[in-house]
């Protein structure tokens, strides 16, 4: 996982956030590490987010 702290940095956009979820969830899996499934339901809740500003224009 020290890995993951050498490619995550602040993100600026929903898109850059997913992002960095996408690879920690893919990091955890090979690590076999559990925060994957914190990342995993907070990828879903921000690709919702991401839906409704797109249907009302936020």
């Amino acid at each position: 996982m020290n890995r993951l702290i050498d490619r995550i940095r602040n993100a600026k956009t929903i898109d850059e956030v997913i992002w960095q979820l996408d690879e920690i969830i893919s990091l955890s899996k090979q690590s076999k590490s559990k925060i994957g499934y914190f990342a995993s339901l907070y990828r879903m809740v921000t690709v919702n987010q991401r839906i409704l500003n797109e249907i009302w224009n936020f």
